[in-house]
């Protein structure tokens, strides 16, 4: 290595140095100005307490002088060390140890100069590499280093030695001095409660509330002294605080629809931290519309109503709640406290339930923040289908026994599906439909059996009754039915005594019918032996005609009545096995009966009271003779009639007696 070289060698290892000095005493000023300012600015918040928007600047302003002085001291000499940035070239170097050591100034400057030379012969190259050999030899021995001192950079210290004292004093004198500041301005962002005489807590356990709900803060103070008043500070206005004891306070948020942040003041200068009161949204109902569905026999058309309370709804009904809601994520519903499952999505919820007793129901509104927040409730009445009525009247024909007619009435609240009549019979039971209107009520309905056509043995019970459904689905058909009624088919011995007991009745009657005709006749005589004597009639003879007249007529009524008994007799003997004879003189009984009182006899009976109307002394022995006559040949009639009687009824109590005999003969 020549002299040149060892010359360029020592010059980088000055420009090293001469950075890593400027380095040093970047990092002297860097701690000597940040740590002058951060006193400045810990000092002004320890006594001004600025707002969290003051510090936020004041830190941010501190934090750009601290990366401006980084990069203006330490950052750039660093680069240049590196050879990274612009950094000191050799001429540069030289002029600066020229400085230091005059007597090489001009020699170091010039070997630089000459060794930069290019267009130059290789005579003249020749000459300036021995200049610069030459020269390079008594400057080599120089020592270049000494120009950069690290020494000199003590002097610094102790201007940094002011503020790190200051800051070690006031932390042993006062901490707080230092810590406090210092912790605000770390988090800058965050509000810090002034530091007062005394200290305010809040004693509710979360600063939480609901939307249109109260909420009541409650605070209390401890310290020397105690302000006498409170204020709430929030939506730009202030508020008195209730003192509700010495050091207790409390304030009334009323109908909270947002959150809101507040600070606490007193009548000086006391400020407390900003609290935020959060509102959080609550789940609440804005109406419902329900539709009834009744079941579809009863006819009733959907009903729609909207924000009712109690209903009474037809049973089997199918309602649907259409509930409307806000800030809502779901509902729970309960019927008589079972849960129901919802359909549909916020904000409309959809509940549908069919309806078969009365239930109690109650809906509460849910969401992320409150599980049950708004609640409705109400109850719904069923109105039971009630059960269809039926009453039945018997009309028994006169003419035949055999024939019953039947008047009915039912009722109902919606409807019937169903009518008929059952007869039972030796445990076996038939029924016959009866046509009716299904939906009117209430109706009457007519019916009407005959029992010669059913296939009943003589001497069998039937029972039968009535039965109507009415048209409730949902029940099962609901039926009513009238009381049993019973009827007796006659045996062939019940038929015989029964008509032998009868027709021992009617010949009784027309023995004492035909007595009663003998004795008429005889006051009839007797009357007109009476009347030959006299030349008036009296009021009494007139009365005695005309009792002697309805004597008359009374007889000739009962023997119209032994007409029909004698008709019913023959009616109710059908039913008994009888021969052709016997048939045949009854129907030769019942015509000489039926002449008794023939349209001849009638007309004069109406003659004979015409008479009596118009009664003198001339014609009363020609209204007797007429009554007489009349009578006479009644009595001659029914004498017959009751003679052919006896015989008829002797001669079938033979043959039934004689059938009797075989009978128990061939038991025998």
């Amino acid at each position: 290595m020549n002299n040149y070289e060892i010359i360029i060698q020592k010059l980088d290892a000055f420009i090293s140095k001469y950075y890593k000095n400027l380095i040093i005493k970047g990092i002297l000023y860097l701690l000597l100005i940040s740590l002058s300012l951060f006193i400045i600015v810990a000092i002004s918040e320890y006594f001004a307490h600025f707002s969290t928007s003051i510090r936020t600047i004041l830190v941010y302003v501190y934090a750009l002088i601290f990366v401006l002085l980084f990069s203006r001291f330490i950052l750039i000499p660093s680069l240049a060390l590196f050879r990274l940035s612009k950094h000191l070239n050799h001429q540069e170097a030289s002029k600066i140890i020229g400085n230091h050591f005059p007597e090489i100034s001009d020699k170091l400057s010039n070997i630089l100069q000459l060794r930069e030379l290019d267009d130059i012969s290789d005579e003249q190259r020749q000459l300036i590499e021995a200049g610069i050999l030459q020269k390079s030899a008594k400057i080599e021995p120089i020592p270049f280093l000494k120009v950069v001192d690290f020494k000199t950079n003590f002097k610094y210290l102790k201007y940094l030695a002011i503020p790190v004292v200051f800051l070690l004093f006031s932390w042993m004198i006062k901490p707080n001095m230092v810590t406090e500041p210092t912790n605000r301005l770390i988090q800058y962002n965050q509000e810090f409660e002034k530091q007062q005489a005394f200290a305010l807590y809040i004693l509710n356990s979360e600063l939480t509330a609901f939307q249109k709900d109260d909420f009541e803060l409650n605070i209390e103070i401890i310290g020397d002294e105690l302000p006498d008043k409170l204020y709430i500070n929030y939506h730009n206005s202030r508020y008195i605080m209730k003192q509700k004891s010495g050091n207790h306070f409390s304030y009334i948020f009323k109908n909270l629809r947002n959150t809101l942040d507040f600070v606490i003041t007193d009548a000086a200068d006391f400020q407390s931290d900003k609290h935020i009161l959060t509102v959080y949204p609550k789940a609440s109902f804005t109406g419902f519309e329900l539709k009834i569905i009744p079941p579809k026999y009863t006819q009733i058309t959907t009903i729609s109503e909207k924000n009712i309370g109690d209903i009474k709804v037809p049973e089997g009904s199918i309602l649907q709640w259409h509930i409307n809601t806000i800030n809502c994520d779901n509902l729970i519903v309960l019927k008589n406290n079972q849960l129901l499952i919802t359909k549909g999505e916020a904000p409309t919820f959809i509940i549908e339930d069919t309806i078969s007793n009365t239930a109690d129901f109650k809906i509460y509104t849910s969401n992320s923040y409150l599980n049950k927040s708004d609640s409705i409730s109400w109850v719904v009445h069923t109105i039971k289908d009630e059960y269809p009525q039926i009453k039945v009247e018997i009309v028994e024909d006169k003419n035949d026994s055999k024939l019953l007619y039947f008047n009915g009435f039912i009722d109902d609240d919606y409807g019937f599906s169903n009518l008929k009549m059952v007869i039972e019979n030796q445990g076996k039971s038939s029924t016959q439909s009866i046509s009716f209107n299904a939906l009117t009520k209430p109706q009457n309905f007519y019916h009407y059996i005959n029992l010669s056509d059913l296939s009943i043995n003589k001497g069998d019970d039937i029972s039968y009754y009535f039965m109507v459904y009415d048209n409730d689905k949902w029940n099962g058909y609901k039926s009513a039915k009238t009381k049993k009624e019973y009827f007796h088919f006659d045996s062939q011995e019940e038929l015989i005594e029964k008509r032998n007991n009868e027709s021992d009745s009617i010949k009784n009657d027309m023995m004492q019918s035909l007595t009663e005709l003998r004795d008429l006749n005889k006051e009839i005589d007797d009357f007109k032996k009476e009347l030959v004597n006299k030349e008036l009639l009296s009021w009494d003879d007139k009365k005695k005609m005309e009792k002697l007249l309805k004597d008359h007529e009374k007889i000739q009524k009962k023997l119209e009545d032994f007409n029909e008994q004698n008709k019913d007799i023959n009616e109710k003997s059908k039913d008994i096995n009888q021969s052709e004879r016997i048939l045949d003189k009854q129907e030769k009984l019942q015509e000489l009966f039926e002449k008794v009182m023939d349209e001849d006899t009638k007309k004069k009976m109406e003659e004979i009271r015409k008479m009596l109307e118009e009664m003198n002394k001339e014609n009363a022995q020609e209204t007797l003779e007429e009554m007489e006559m009349n009578a006479q040949e009644l009595e001659d009639q029914l004498d017959r009639n009751l003679e052919l009687f006896k015989q008829l009824e002797f001669e079938l109590r033979l043959e039934e007696n004689i059938e009797e005999l075989k009978k128990l003969a061939e038991k025998q």
